[in-house]
């Protein structure tokens, strides 16, 4: 019993001591996750030259490049659209930064797990799409980048939506279904630019109070989470919506039925 109690006595310390440096070393990753959205929201956004700016229809019209090389060879600077479609790369190369002018960017089914820093760099980036990869954050490499309008990050492994996404405000496309988010931050709902936002097969059970203010969304998935309510001020967004997909939830039949009557242009799949 005296050895027992002994042995008691001396692990204590040990074991607080443990805790302290486990503790401290919590409170340090939190302060540097602070600080990195705090700098974020901070931050001013690159400005552009609007002339390089390519119209809707010359970057319809322009060549799609398929490996580096192939468009290094024709002129970085003439390179619009850059698709890794499906390589299974692994990483993508630092390299990515010498297309400056690079407005079009698909990296889907790369199996990345991670993403350059260099990425902050392409200031004239209207399209990314990231889609079937191995993304366990949101990239904030992507956050700042000024014309940035068609987001697709579907199919990772994603588990937390930053706040400071706000300042992604020219976005007016949003792919997000089929991540491990359980929590829509109250940020998201402010991109009031947005027409369309997937958030389907992720694990959210409720949605915060400003999805009101997302005037121009015209389709709307929110389809297999774990919702039980609508917040009623969703009926807001009848003028544009024109489709809303809540299947696969568990909202009770006399809320969808409240929402088919006062949102009658409203197509909605449940």
């Amino acid at each position: 019993m005296k050895i027992r109690i002994r042995y008691n006595v001396q692990v204590i310390p040990i074991l607080m001591s443990l805790l302290v440096i486990f503790a401290y070393s919590c409170s340090i990753s939190g302060t540097n996750d602070s600080k990195s959205s705090r700098a974020i929201l901070e931050a001013e956004k690159p400005s552009v030259d609007s002339a390089r700016v390519p119209e809707m229809i010359e970057l319809y019209r322009s060549k799609r490049y398929e490996d580096m090389q192939t468009a290094e060879a024709e002129g970085i600077e003439n390179v619009l659209k850059l698709s890794f479609h499906g390589r299974k790369m692994g990483n993508l190369s630092p390299r990515i930064a010498d297309f400056i002018y690079l407005a079009t960017l698909d990296l889907s089914y790369n199996d990345l797990a991670d993403l350059p820093e260099e990425l902050s760099t392409l200031h004239y980036l209207q399209g990314f799409y990231c889609r079937g990869n191995k993304l366990t954050v949101f990239p904030e490499q992507i956050l700042l980048l000024p014309l940035l309008a068609r987001l697709d990050l579907s199919e990772n492994q994603i588990t937390e939506i930053p706040s400071a996404i706000i300042r992604m405000d020219q976005l007016v496309s949003l792919n997000l279904e089929k991540n491990a988010l359980n929590h829509f931050p109250v940020q998201l709902f402010e991109l009031s630019n947005l027409s369309v936002l997937k958030l389907a097969h992720n694990g959210c059970s409720s949605l915060p109070e400003g999805i009101g203010n997302m005037l121009n969304l015209e389709k709307l998935d929110l389809s297999n989470n774990q919702l039980t309510s609508l917040p009623d001020e969703i009926i807001l967004l009848s003028g544009n919506l024109k489709e809303l997909s809540i299947n696969g939830n568990q909202i009770p039949a006399g809320k969808i039925s409240w929402l088919e009557e006062s949102m009658p242009s409203t197509q909605i799949h449940y």
